[in-house]
């Protein structure tokens, strides 16, 4: 495995700052992981890892975290059980509350019988869909009536559930946005339907000890117990085709060719297409698909250590999601702030009586790494008034 950059797992790693108090630990990117132990849940991670004598040692924990949308009003703790979940609805629309118990058995069934399908049953690729349908007709058949809804937006499915309710609406725009980046409108209905049902199947979320990166580690040390290789900081030129076949890569600076019989790409799709493939390698047309992908926002983060005094985080958890401006769109970049204090499940991340937080936000990456290149000052003023949101959450 070649890896660019100078540790393994993309955005799933993490860095370490010491200060007088001690060593402050963070993870860049994800800290949010249900069906990490659990081999038979949606979350293919797990059962990879067991496969590979890597299981990992996590924290369990309940709520899944705190979402603070009303100003001047306690969060509503999402408790990953359906049913608890209700009553903390109820709180702020009892209305909603109503339609969430009423659709509550149906979202089960629907996970029921998700929950017998593999994870790319979830993509909108009707390729895929072809296979499934063969391999899978008895879980298909479980799904019934949902069918026809689950390649739909998560609205439509709203709808088949008869959830109404402007605030429950909201909160389900709020899932969806923080599970794929748009909301109810842009979110596949089966991909809402696995997460929804899956956190109330397992009951809690997990943390793994030590960070995100102990996941990238697991499988790194998987690919090294069974006779692979990781070169860090070790850059593709090129992918090396012959006769309409990938069979291997060149390395950058002159550092060689390394062949294989099978080439995977962990690069974005537009490094991959534009980039890595030489010219002719794939048809136009299907290079012209791949490079028109959409991509969403990239993100704004802030990492910081902070006095743990007088904080208590045993009923709300660690993560917390910020509505600054009900009033905006969900997607207006810097209106939700995600929170994640890592510390609270995993103590060893900061010093005694401190903690680690990580907090990020959508930001367009458009005009910063122009002005990074000509206006270092101008970049780090911009950078501090943007970041002021992430303070403010």
């Amino acid at each position: 495995m070649v890896e660019s950059h100078y540790a393994v797992g993309g955005a799933a790693h993490g860095f370490s700052r010491k200060h007088e108090r001690g060593e402050f630990k963070f993870d860049t990117g994800p800290s949010f992981f249900a069906g990490l132990t659990k081999p038979n849940a949606l979350n293919p991670l797990a059962a990879v890892l067991r496969l590979l004598g890597e299981e990992l040692d996590t924290v369990k924990y309940d709520p899944l975290g705190t979402f603070h949308i009303e100003p001047n009003v306690p969060g509503l703790r999402r408790h990953a059980n359906l049913g608890t979940l209700v009553s903390e609805v109820r709180r702020f629309s009892p209305t909603g509350a109503d339609e969430l118990e009423r659709a509550v058995p149906k979202i089960r069934s629907l996970y029921e019988s998700l929950s017998g399908l593999p994870t790319t049953a979830l993509r909108a690729d009707w390729k895929v869909a072809l296979v499934i349908a063969s391999r899978y007709m008895k879980a298909m058949a479980g799904l019934g009536p949902y069918s026809g809804v689950l390649p739909q937006p998560t609205v439509k499915l709203l709808d088949f559930l008869d959830i109404n309710d402007p605030w429950m609406r909201y909160l389900a725009d709020l899932e969806c946005f923080l599970l794929s980046g748009v909301d109810a409108s842009g979110t596949v209905s089966a991909e809402f339907a696995a997460v929804f049902g899956a956190s109330d199947s397992l009951g809690v979320s997990e943390f793994p000890r030590g960070g995100a990166e102990e996941i990238a580690k697991a499988l790194e040390r998987a690919l090294v117990k069974n006779g692979g290789q990781v070169r860090l900081k070790s850059h593709v030129e090129n992918v090396i085709i012959e006769d309409g076949a990938a069979v291997g890569v060149r390395l950058a600076n002159g550092k060689g060719d390394i062949r294989a019989p099978i080439v995977l790409s962990n690069a974005s799709v537009w490094d991959t297409y534009g980039k890595l493939l030489p010219p002719g390698a794939v048809p136009e047309a299907q290079k012209r698909d791949a490079m028109a992908t959409p991509y969403s926002e990239s993100f704004m983060h802030l990492h910081i250590g902070i006095d743990g005094e007088g904080l208590d985080f045993s009923h709300t958890g660690g993560h917390h999601v910020v509505v600054l401006d009900k009033s905006r769109p969900i997607s207006e970049p810097g209106n939700v702030c995600m929170i994640s204090i890592a510390s609270v499940w995993e103590p060893n991340m900061a010093p005694a009586g401190c903690h680690s937080v990580h907090a990020y936000t959508m930001e367009p990456f458009e005009g910063w790494e122009e002005l990074k290149a000509t206006d270092k000052a101008a970049y780090e003023a911009r950078k501090k008034e943007a970041s002021e949101k992430l303070y403010v959450a």
